[in-house]
């Protein structure tokens, strides 16, 4: 294929006359690919020389990209969770770690199926090998689906500061000061986000809503309470039916078929179910939203953020 053809836009980035085609570039990121430990090892150190790059936070995150075709016989190409809703096919996961003027530092390729949390040791053990990458004062940011309690002390181990999207999602009233939000305008110049600050010995807490984020996750919410509602429809039938004659009544197949219910809607997580039996028979279902499922709405528009660096303020945070 001739990248400068109409079905591609390769020929104007790179601006140049040259007929390219694919076999070519295939060749090309072969030989890049090769030679990438080098390559990583020596781009930052030309960047940090042209740019003088304080590189005081190191930002820390991972996506994957699918494959099409089997990719029988690859190492790493596994099926997973797509991160573009294409679980059909087989995926590899990227790790990328840049500096807070957006300039990457480290990359790696992981198994499609690997475990989010646990791929920080690996590039926590080879910032440690590059000497001289970063500055002696480091701070790692970091999503939630990383930020494990295990991460954590991990990051502190090697003698970084962080700052992460808190996995718990619930904390208690008494938690935060009773104060009104604090209001700061982000730098996009249009975004207001209000803040509650909360320090502790070793940590801080920033409690952080978005009006923005609370009207995205608003469609999220109805399409919760739609399956909440179908949900409760269906145990509520299952229910009835055990004051019918000729009803299945056996407790093994009721259990199996909220089971099935569970699977379907996605929210069964949510509810504290409790059925009742005599004799091997179900006499009564009964069912409640539990504390999760309180937490999750109450959630929406909200996140937390956490921080061993006790010296910024909230908006610095």
């Amino acid at each position: 294929m001739n990248i400068r053809s109409e079905t591609s836009g390769a020929g104007e980035l790179l601006d140049s006359g040259v007929k390219l085609y694919d076999k070519a570039l295939h060749r090309a990121a072969v030989l890049l690919w090769e030679n990438h430990a080098a390559i990583e090892q020596e781009l930052p150190k030309r960047a940090r020389e042209i740019f003088s790059l304080k590189e005081t936070v190191i930002l820390y995150d991972l996506t994957n990209t699918y494959f099409e075709g089997s990719k029988r016989g690859s190492k790493v190409a596994r099926r997973y969770k797509s991160k573009e809703s294409r679980n059909d096919c087989p995926l590899i996961t990227l790790s990328l770690t840049v500096d807070e003027e957006g300039f990457p530092k480290q990359s790696k390729v992981f198994e499609g199926n690997v475990s989010e949390p646990g791929t920080l040791k690996d590039i926590l053990d080879g910032l440690k090998k590059e000497d001289g990458m970063f500055s002696n004062d480091r701070t790692i940011v970091m999503d939630a689906g990383i930020a494990t309690e295990e991460n954590i002390a991990l990051i502190r181990k090697n003698g970084y500061k962080y700052v992460v999207v808190s996995r718990k999602k619930s904390f208690e009233d008494t938690f935060w000061p009773e104060t009104d939000e604090e209001k700061i305008m982000l730098s996009d110049g249009k975004t207001t986000l209000g803040m509650k600050l909360v320090r502790t010995e070793e940590e801080a807490f920033l409690l952080c809503h978005s009006e923005a984020k609370e009207a995205k996750e608003a469609k999220e919410k109805s399409i919760l309470s739609l399956k909440e509602q179908r949900f409760e429809e269906a145990l509520s039938a299952i229910k009835e039916g055990l004051e019918k004659p000729k009803r299945q009544k056996k407790y093994d197949t009721i259990i199996e078929r909220i089971g099935r219910l569970k699977e379907r809607y996605k929210v069964g997580n949510l509810y504290t179910i409790k059925v009742e039996q005599t004799d091997g028979k179900a006499t009564d279902i009964k069912f409640k939203k539990n504390a999760q499922a309180q937490a999750k709405e109450e959630a929406i528009g909200t996140y937390v953020l956490r921080t061993n660096r006790l010296d910024l303020s909230g908006e610095e945070i």
